[in-house]
């Protein structure tokens, strides 16, 4: 039998750290937003976050 995927648990993050995450994510929409070209995001919610180190 084959695993695909390995799953990790982590535990909670930290309030600081999840802070630095919305406050990422807020200035990515918002350089989105200023650009003279039309970009739709339409489906952006917390799944959409992706978290490359921890």
């Amino acid at each position: 039998m084959f695993q695909t995927r390995r799953r990790f648990y982590i535990g909670p993050l930290a309030w600081n750290l999840r802070i630095k995450i919305a406050l990422g994510a807020a200035k990515g929409l918002a350089y989105l937003h200023k650009l003279e070209s039309t970009v739709m995001c339409h489906d952006f919610n917390s799944t959409s976050i992706l978290i490359d180190s921890v």
